[in-house]
């Protein structure tokens, strides 16, 4: 930058990775504990403070047995995802383009387009993961699907009431409740802090592709192909 206004690092502030378990004895949220290399239950309801959302590529390269990842864009019409897989220490790059370009090539490989929800986690159910913390959600299937039908707007908060059982052939999931709540004027300006950290931490950053503790299974049921025009599955 120069001599009196040095280059910023800012440093990610999202405290944790929030993944939907929708297979049909699953119905909760999970963090995976790197060190204990254990996952963390966060048992319903869940309520949150609602700060951006991005959008990426995410869902389970059958063929690779491991998990795909993205950078994460806001505008699939303009802006470029670089789906890759990790593997043996090494990132393996898979497609690159715009989502209506790679959905073709990718989705048959078992991708599928990803919300990822930036939120602060208002109360908690988990000793490990407290309430407060800044986290992001990245919904796919049919957990995306819910979240698209909440149409949530700027300065709105949520809760995740409980979920659906659902069914879509042989395969039975459980598609999680979204509902809009009220929070405190005190949650609000929690939640207000840390978005401006969060955009603070998107503005500094480039955003290049980047693994994101890929899980060893993928725990989101299909969920049908609906939104396609706006949201692509």
């Amino acid at each position: 930058m120069s001599r009196t206004q040095p280059e910023a690092h800012a440093s990610n502030p999202v405290e944790y990775k929030l993944e939907w378990v929708g297979h049909d004895e699953g119905g909760y949220f999970s963090v995976w504990d790197r060190d204990s290399k254990c996952e963390i239950k966060l048992e319903l309801p869940l309520k949150f403070a609602y700060l951006d959302c991005k959008k990426a590529v995410g869902g389970f390269y059958e063929g690779v047995k491991r998990s795909f990842f993205s950078n994460e864009i806001r505008n699939t019409k303009s802006q470029e995802l670089d789906v890759r897989y990790y593997k043996d220490g090494t990132s393996h790059p898979v497609a690159k383009g715009l989502w209506n370009d790679i959905k073709g090539e990718i989705g048959g490989k078992g991708a599928k387009f990803c919300n990822v929800v930036y939120a602060t986690l208002l109360n908690s159910t988990s000793d490990d993961i407290p309430g407060g913390s800044l986290v992001k959600l990245p919904l796919i299937g049919a957990a995306g699907s819910a979240w698209i039908d909440l149409n949530i707007k700027d300065g709105e908060s949520f809760e995740v009431s409980g979920f659906e059982d659902k069914q879509k052939g042989r395969a039975k999931y459980r598609q999680p409740v979204f509902e809009k709540i009220q929070i405190t004027k005190d949650e609000d300006a929690i939640a207000c802090e840390q978005d401006k950290a969060l955009q603070e931490y998107f503005n500094a950053a480039k955003e290049p592709a980047k693994e994101s503790s890929p899980s060893e299974h993928y725990t989101d049921a299909d969920a049908p192909e609906e939104y396609e025009e706006d949201f692509p599955f």
